[in-house]
């Protein structure tokens, strides 16, 4: 018969995880923030995704580096545990924009071809 450690695995549950905050890349000198883009045609990095799977794609601070050090394995080694479902070979794709912190912005996409667009520069209308 087995000792038993005393230690048990917590599970957490799909909206324990959920909750948890995505760590951002913000640069020490202007401030801003990373957000991680595919400019090229058929990848759809963060405008496939949905639920958290959106803040990881756009924001995780662990590939955000490896993408800016030109690491790619270890871009695709993160993206395979975190984003599982996304083919990790499109980190080679990725590049970097950076939006000052509390801007709001969104992905568009055609074709799987990103662009970011910050909402400050397009005119909203109130009805």
């Amino acid at each position: 018969m087995q000792a038993s450690s005393g230690f048990r695995t917590k599970y957490r549950s799909s909206s324990e995880i959920a909750s948890d905050p995505v760590e951002r890349y913000i640069d020490e000198k202007t401030q801003k923030v990373a957000v991680l883009v595919d400019p090229g045609y058929g990848g759809y990095w963060s405008s496939y995704q949905r639920g958290k799977a959106i803040e990881i794609a756009l924001f995780d601070r662990e590939i955000v580096k490896a993408v800016l050090d030109e690491n790619y394995e270890e871009a695709e080694r993160l993206t395979k545990i975190k984003l599982p479902h996304v083919l990790a070979g499109e980190v080679r794709n990725l590049m970097v924009e950076w939006v000052d912190q509390g801007d709001e912005f969104w992905i568009s996409e055609y074709d799987g071809d990103e662009t970011l667009h910050l909402k400050k520069d397009f005119p909203f209308y109130r009805a």
